[in-house]
């Protein structure tokens, strides 16, 4: 490598150690850049071999962490582990929660299928520490490496490890935030240090330039290659092989003299570098599209190392070790297995998949459409290996989308079917991510819809998804409803058979009737007790499989009285036992579903749980304490919330005191959401805000449908999916409980309503004193009409008390009545019951008597099959005996005809007998032609052997001039392929051409105004050369003076050693004549 390197100071490299670095407990090594001698295997910790080539002060060859050999001392070296960093293999060893985040990590590295255990503030903390770590103390050293990569001079691997890249607390922090970003969306920015104003630096922009020094370092090793991303790809392959997995490199390989602890440290770098930057591409980091569209050079050497995988699979087989042997889907761990080869691989094409997924175009699709069909050939051939072929079916899918329809939707249809088998939360993202990609074509829209078997609906997305959720794999049942709220908006049967099997019709299958109330419990708890993207999912599902069929019949009524409190208490109106408020788009979401169990019929259930609670207490007890007078409900009317106004709206005119209504129980959980968690103004700020900027509902009397809701919040990309954003689920959540409230209010509340939604303009202090005053003259003209039909009810209510006492004596009569016809009715019952015990009695005797003729009708039919038979047999026997007959009459004609032949047959051998002595002889001729004959067929056959010899040859040549023929057939049309290739890249390059030169046009442009500032420049330069020489000759007046003072100090300097000799002197003779 060209000079020798301390591996002791790869933790930091000469920078000052920052506050936010730990120390790293590891013992110092040294490792040395010259050629090592071969290796034949990999040494194992703690063995010991005969140091090759070391001598004394020399640099040895180093595999697994040793430090160097003393100077004088040769012969044996100890192997053994000094950090987890060193290799992969100690890497996924020795990762736990003890190295990377103490307790903080503890309880998901026991449950990586619960994320929501991240959510937590010590998570939050070290999750800020990491960001800082990388962002400032490692992303300039790695944008200055990737800036000079675009250069001509490229870094190398020594330039890496200087910049400590390479180092524990870079890797720690990487593996670290790897973990975090399971659940948090890692936005963290750092501003730049030139502009404090500028914020570049981020985790994505980090991890990339990561990526892109290491395949730079590749391309600039000890030979050179050439400008080519598969050559590229193909180096760093080989580094990864070595450092990762196989101690041994091929020969001619050009990294064949790179130390393999620094070999084995990149390929670790490299694999968290990719495992960090697939988890945060499959939590669809928003702020990284624009990293993810600007480097193409960078994708495409990724994609031509995944295929120089699947190059070592379909060449090796097997032998290569890339080729997976386990059948089963693999579990999640806190850590990736990076040191297998066959994870490694499907790390990979993970990667890839969520590169496309967020539309990356790569500039090697052609090769990369080629490695995947290759390897979904070579995977479906084999018996393992079903966890990498489902990532190649992703691949596949978002590459050859249009190939899907001719084999019948079968790749969709098969990860559908292992939707239910995946236990990688990855792994179930992608397939589902994957489907809902396929959904967006309307033509398997079409296909799904005419062929699902909606008898598996319920078991796969129910059933399946409550057996995840108790066995506390959250994190896996998330994709499965996600999926089925998608579903619910594409297939509109899928709702109806969800709810009406969950509400348990009379149609459903049995062996879903035991599990069904455990379902609805299930998913009921999540829905209001959970905590995390999974609550607020649930949420949004059972509100509309509540609006479509109250699920709740299903439940005993001690499961229902739990679920009615538990609801009431998670929207405030009662104290409850469950946990507390954890966000504000969780707390909103379990308001709207108060709104859809109103909905479906349960208000008088609710208002028997709150007995002794009128509609005047529950405002009361939702709005602010200091709501109490009749000044501040107009205060809170004019400047509280849309809820908080809503409710003070309805305490100021009396709306129903004493009764419950649906808008009244709405409106106030709306108001107590607030009041339990202040976030809550918020999601209601910014739901007013959206709603205001629809303006095709200004100057309307009606509220926009959830399904242009969900269009005005998704912009130009379509509907937003209240399934994957918790903001778009709390807004969506909001816009129904202010709809169902506007559904069950008067005219006048409507207007009020639909006017805090639309404002025309924000009013100033004197117009909202006039609103107020406006407000408050139509409240009291509110109120005396609500007296006024205060009187009118109770006047009402009298004359139904009279109407109430003459139905009571008309209910006497009728009951005298009654009684009559009853004691007839018992009487004509005792007759009816004597005639119905004759009629059976004579009911019994007819089915005795039906019963001896059954049986003697069958005594009949077995006499009559006997009969039947024997007159089958006689007819058998006549048509045999004729048959005979037959064959007589004509053996007897022949017999006749033989005579006859038998005459002929005399007369004609008299005559042969005459005729024979005449062919004897003609027989003797004949003999010895037959013999000259024989010879020639003995020179024909063996003539004839030589010739099918001849033959077969030519054969074998016709055969393999047809395979060469195939051959070359083949390699045309993969040279016409790639014709055609180079054809479609000419039309870039000359498109790119045209844009280039209107490029130059426009840089002449700018460069004459460049020359303009240059001239200016020139002149401010000759004004500070003007003043620098004025500085120049104060400095050397400075210096001068300097001098001077040099020269007095030297002086003064030879003073004091003159005075301090004669000291001594004076000292020692002073010594000398004191007496003793």
């Amino acid at each position: 490598m060209g000079r020798e390197t301390s591996y002791a100071n790869q933790d930091h490299r000469g920078y000052t150690r920052l506050s936010t670095q730990p120390t790293a407990n590891e013992n110092p090594g040294v490792y040395g850049g010259h050629a090592d001698p071969p290796r034949n295997g990999v040494i194992k910790d703690g063995e010991a071999r005969p140091a090759a080539g070391a001598a004394s002060g020399g640099a040895a060859n180093y595999v697994n962490g040793v430090s160097a050999p003393k100077p004088g001392f040769t012969g044996v070296e100890t192997y053994r582990k000094q950090s987890p960093f060193d290799d992969c293999g100690a890497f996924v060893r020795e990762a736990t929660s003890e190295l990377l985040g103490k307790v903080e990590l503890r309880k998901f590295e026991h449950n990586p299928y619960r994320s929501r255990y991240l959510n937590t503030p010590e998570c939050e903390v070290l999750l800020r520490k990491h960001c800082q770590r990388l962002l400032n103390s490692y992303y300039d050293r790695t944008e200055a490496l990737s800036t000079a990569s675009c250069g001509t001079k490229r870094p190398t691997f020594e330039d890496i490890v200087e910049a400590g890249l390479t180092s524990s607390d870079h890797m720690t922090s990487i593996a670290t935030l790897a973990v975090l970003a399971r659940f948090h969306r890692i936005s963290y920015l750092a501003t730049h240090m030139g502009d404090p104003g500028i914020s570049v630096a981020t985790v994505h922009s980090h991890v990339l330039n990561v990526l892109r020094v290491i395949f730079s370092a590749s391309a600039a090793g000890p030979e050179k290659a050439n400008s080519n991303g598969v050559e590229t790809a193909r180096r760093f392959f080989s580094i990864l092989s070595s450092g990762a997995w196989y101690a041994t490199l091929e020969q001619g390989d050009p990294f064949a003299s790179l130390d393999r602890r620094l070999a084995q440290r990149v390929a670790l770098l490299y694999a968290l570098c990719v495992n960090l930057l697939d988890v945060l591409l499959s939590n669809s980091c928003e702020d990284a599209e624009g990293l993810l569209s600007s480097d193409g050079t960078l994708y495409a050497i990724l994609s031509s190392v995944a295929c120089c995988f699947v190059e070592k699979l379909i060449c090796h087989g097997h032998q290569s070790g890339y080729m997976p042997t386990s059948k089963e889907l693999p579990d999640d761990r806190m850590v990736p297995n990076l040191a297998d080869p066959v994870a490694m691989f499907a790390m990979h094409f993970s990667l890839l998949n969520a590169l496309l997924a967020h539309g990356v175009k790569f500039n090697n699709t052609y090769l990369l459409e080629k490695g995947v069909k290759a390897l979904c050939l070579a995977l479906e051939k084999a018996d393992s290996g079903r966890s990498l072929l489902l990532w190649v079916y992703c691949a596949y899918v978002r590459l050859c989308s249009g190939e899907l329809a001719k084999s019948r939707h079968a790749i969709p249809r098969l990860l559908f079917s292992y939707m239910t088998r995946c236990n990688s939360v990855l792994q179930l993202r992608a397939v589902t991510g994957v489907l809902a990609f396929c959904l967006r074509d309307q033509a398997f829209v079409d296909y799904v819809a005419d062929h699902m078997n909606t008898e598996n609906i319920y078991p796969i997305f129910v059933l399946h998804a409550c057996n995840l959720i108790h066995k506390q794999r959250d994190d896996l049942a998330v994709p499965l409803l996600q999926m089925l709220h998608l579903l619910f908006n594409l297939c509109p049967n899928t709702l109806p058979v969800i709810a009406n099997t969950m509400t348990g019709t009379p149609g459903m299958l049995k062996e879903y009737s035991k599990s069904l109330p455990n379902a609805v419990e299930t998913f009921l708890n999540v829905a209001l007790l959970s905590l995390g993207p999974i609550q607020v999912i649930m949420a949004v599902i059972m509100r509309r499989i509540l609006l479509t069929s109250d699920v709740t019949k299903s439940l005993d009524r001690e499961k229902f009285d739990t679920f009615v409190s538990h609801l009431l208490a998670a929207v405030g109106f009662k104290k409850g036992s469950g946990p507390a408020v954890a966000d504000a788009d969780g707390l909103v979401t379990k308001v709207a579903l108060f709104e859809a169990f109103v909905q479906a019929g349960r208000l008088p259930d609710l208002v028997q749980h709150m007995k002794n609670v009128t509609a005047k207490d529950l405002r009361l007890m939702t709005l602010p304490s200091a709501a109490a007078s009749r000044e501040s409900l107009h205060k809170l009317l004019c400047v509280g919330d849309i809820a908080t106004k809503l409710v003070a709206y309805d305490a100021l005119v009396g709306y129903k005191p004493d009764g419950m209504d649906a808008g009244t129980l709405v409106a106030c959980a709306l108001c107590s959401a607030v009041k339990m968690c202040p976030d809550v103004l918020g999601i209601l700020r910014e739901y007013a805000a959206t709603y205001a900027r629809m303006r095709e509902y200004h100057g309307t009397r009606s509220l926009a449908g959830e399904g242009k809701f969900l269009r005005a919040l998704g912009g130009g990309s379509g509907l937003a999916d209240p399934t994957r954003s918790a903001r778009v689920a709390g807004l969506l959540s909001v816009h129904a409980a202010i709809a169902s409230l506007y559904m069950a209010s008067e005219p006048c509340k409507q207007n009020l309503i639909h006017s805090l939604l639309c404002p025309e303009g924000a009013p100033d202090e004197r117009l909202r004193q006039e609103l107020v005053e406006k407000y408050k003259a139509q409240l009291a003209a509110q109120r005396k009409e609500v007296l006024k039909s205060q009187s009118r009810l109770d006047a009402q209510a009298n004359e139904l008390q009279q109407y109430k006492a003459a139905a009571a004596k008309q209910l006497e009569q009728l009951t005298k009545e009654y009684s009559e016809q009853a004691e007839r009715a018992r009487a004509e019952l005792v007759g009816v019951q004597a005639q119905l015990g004759s009629a059976t009695s004579q009911a019994q005797q007819l089915d005795r008597d039906c019963a001896r003729l059954r049986t003697q009708v069958g005594e009949l039919d077995q006499a009559l099959r006997k009969l039947s038979a024997e007159n089958e047999q006689a007819a058998d026997n006549l048509r045999a005996a004729a048959s005979h007959r037959e064959r007589l009459k004509a053996e007897v004609a022949g017999l006749k005809g033989q005579l006859e032949q038998r005459d002929r047959t005399l007369e004609s051998l008299r005559t042969v007998e005459s005729d024979n002595g005449r062919l004897t002889k003609e027989v003797d001729e004949l003999n010895a032609q037959v013999e000259r004959v024989y010879r020639m067929l003995i020179s024909l056959m063996s003539k004839h052997r030589q010739l099918e010899g001849d033959l077969t040859r030519s054969r074998e040549e016709a055969a393999q001039s047809g395979r060469q023929l195939q051959e070359r057939q083949a390699q045309v049309d993969e040279l016409s392929g790639r014709c055609r290739a180079q054809e479609g890249t000419i039309a870039a390059l000359r498109t790119a051409k045209e844009g280039a030169e209107e490029d130059v046009q426009r840089l002449r442009r700018e460069l004459q105004g460049l020359e303009a500032r240059l001239s200016k420049s020139n002149d401010d330069l000759k004004l500070l050369q003007s003043r620098h020489s004025a500085t120049s000759q104060t400095l050397q007046a400075c210096e001068e003076q300097n001098r001077r003072l040099t020269e007095q100090l030297q002086s003064c300097e030879a003073q004091l050693r003159q005075r301090g000799e004669q000291l001594s002197t004076i000292y020692s003779t002073f010594q000398d004549k004191r007496p003793y």
